[in-house]
């Protein structure tokens, strides 16, 4: 690092003295979260917020839909074709 960019850095950074308390967060990765949820609520027959009819029947809403889902696979397809090709933008 040269000293420009260390003194640049230097600009951006504060110092605190005093306690930090920091919370246990648990490392997870949030798409496998997801999946393994909407799979739970299939299995168990809860429905998606947004699902068909008057959601009645519904036992505990779950976080996501079948709308949710093709919307993320959506999203991970048009990335791996944006890596594939450099970086470009891929219209969802």
């Amino acid at each position: 690092m040269d000293v420009a960019s260390s003194e640049s850095l230097a600009s951006h950074l504060s110092f605190r003295n005093g306690a930090i308390t920091s919370p246990n967060v648990p490392q997870s990765e949030p798409l496998k979260d997801q999946v393994r949820h909407y799979i739970a609520c299939v299995v168990s027959g809860e429905c998606a917020e947004e699902s068909e009819g008057d959601g009645k029947d519904c036992i505990v809403p779950c976080q996501s839909s079948g709308h949710d889902g093709l919307a993320v696979v959506r999203i991970l397809e048009a990335a791996e074709i944006s890596m594939a090709k450099g970086g470009q933008p891929i219209d969802l």
